[in-house]
């Protein structure tokens, strides 16, 4: 019983956690602007993101299916296990971000900007990718 009551514990306590800030979500809807914020496991599927401000956010686990954030500043961002399918990243800044097991199938990614990004284990199968910019990036088992 005393382990039951441990687990329930650490369950509720981890899901409060990973749960975004809605301040900081309606901040974004209003603005497309949201420096450092907390947007974890936040569903942004479908959103006009274009030319938004989320430098330094964490967007960890966060749902960025289908989203246009083309032109976007995400430089030093945390992206870590996030969905980003059929995304409009083009221009898409990522200097600095943390892409850990970041999934982009699918993606445009023209011209965006990875230098300096941590994409370890990040998959971009079936990528649109041109003009890309990886400068100081680590790659390690990142899937192409």
């Amino acid at each position: 019983m005393k382990y039951f009551l441990l687990l329930i514990t650490l369950l509720l306590i981890n899901s409060i956690v990973l749960a975004y800030d809605e301040k900081d979500f309606l901040r974004l809807k209003e603005t497309k602007s949201c420096v450092a914020c907390d947007l974890t496991n936040a569903n942004l599927s479908k959103m006009n993101l274009k030319n938004a401000n989320l430098s330094g956010a964490n967007l960890s686990f966060s749902n960025l299916s289908s989203t246009n954030l083309s032109n976007a500043d995400l430089s030093y961002s945390k992206l870590v296990k996030s969905k980003i399918y059929i995304a409009n990243l083009q221009k898409t800044n990522f200097e600095g971000a943390n892409l850990t097991e970041a999934r982009l199938n699918g993606s445009s990614l023209n011209k965006a900007n990875f230098i300096d990004a941590t994409l370890v284990s990040a998959v971009f199968s079936k990528s649109e990718a041109e003009e890309v910019i990886f400068d100081g990036a680590n790659l390690k088992y990142t899937k192409f």
